[in-house]
């Protein structure tokens, strides 16, 4: 008997770091899949950010929304001693894995490389409690208070680039980022929070998607 036609799979994985999703959950979904309709013919792009190379187009896209945000007085002035009146905060949901922390680390570098005249630093949505974890960094709501205590009550902007692909239960309006920032906020009515938009919404994000398919289809 012939052995059967493998079946075509081409996968894009949606995730801007190798997550667990795509090193453990995906091979094994395969796997069961193959069990039970047959061989499969597997290719699966690599992430929105590999590193070391990383994603130029992923900075473009923060630099784009975060610049949209940014009020006309951002510059700062280095002879002048007072908080700045502007900051940026790339912002992520928070892994277990090192990995995908520090594709947020190098975004948040390479956007500090093209925003000079505001400070850019980084927080996560949430993370796990425990001194193994702390290479996640400081929570959101904790980088929100800091900012609004070192500001001496002086009106102050954070502009969050979010790290975020599509609205859902953690971005966009009443996810949890936003009631993260609204209860900051109702703590320090000096303090406004902004939320750029979120990566998805650019026409460069599909440019991206594009080429990585492109990519795995090539023979």
């Amino acid at each position: 008997q012939a052995a059967a036609t493998p079946l075509k799979l081409r996968i894009v994985p949606l995730f801007f770091g190798p997550s667990r999703a795509i090193s453990s959950m995906l091979p094994q979904v395969l796997s069961d899949v193959e069990a039970e309709f047959g061989p499969l013919e597997t290719r699966v792009a690599p992430p929105l950010c590999p590193l070391p190379e990383g994603e130029s187009r992923l900075v473009d896209i923060l630099e784009a929304h975060v610049r949209g945000a940014l009020p006309p007085d951002t510059q700062t002035d280095p002879t002048d001693d007072a908080p700045p009146k502007s900051q940026v905060l790339v912002v992520d949901h928070g892994s277990p894995v090192p990995q995908v922390t520090a594709v947020r680390e190098w975004l948040t570098q390479q956007l500090a490389t093209r925003l000079k005249d505001v400070p850019v630093g980084q927080a996560v949505m949430e993370r796990r409690s425990g001194a193994e974890y702390d290479f996640n960094g400081a929570l959101l709501e904790e980088r929100l208070e800091q900012i609004a205590e070192a500001s001496q009550g002086q009106p102050v902007r954070v502009v969050l680039a979010m790290q975020f692909i599509s609205p859902g239960r953690h971005a966009g309006d009443g996810g949890d980022i936003a009631e993260i920032a609204e209860a900051v906020c109702k703590r320090h009515d000096h303090l406004e929070v902004l939320p750029s938009p979120l990566i998805g919404a650019h026409p460069l994000f599909t440019a991206l998607l594009a080429e990585r398919i492109r990519g795995i289809n090539a023979d």
